[in-house]
């Protein structure tokens, strides 16, 4: 549960670097350094 909150806190913060950070695809926001497969 605590998971989910920190998850849902970042949304925002990762939404707000997406302009420099990265690129949205959909509703998830990529950023190249956090790119896991």
């Amino acid at each position: 549960r605590r998971h989910e909150a920190l998850a849902k806190r970042g949304e925002d913060h990762k939404i707000a670097t997406v302009e420099r950070s990265g690129y949205s695809v959909g509703e998830r926001i990529i950023r190249p350094a956090q790119v896991i497969i």
